[in-house]
């Protein structure tokens, strides 16, 4: 399980600009909420 989070995170941090997004909702929605979610066990 703790794999799982950390293979999210490091997806998150290959994500470039483009991948996110431009406004609030894709940078929430595309980085803010997995990232968070990665920590919750």
């Amino acid at each position: 399980m703790i794999q799982e989070h950390i293979q999210e995170l490091e997806r998150l941090a290959e994500l470039s600009a483009d991948d996110i997004g431009s406004n609030e909702n894709n940078v929430k929605y595309n980085f803010i909420i997995p990232f968070l979610e990665s920590f919750v066990v």
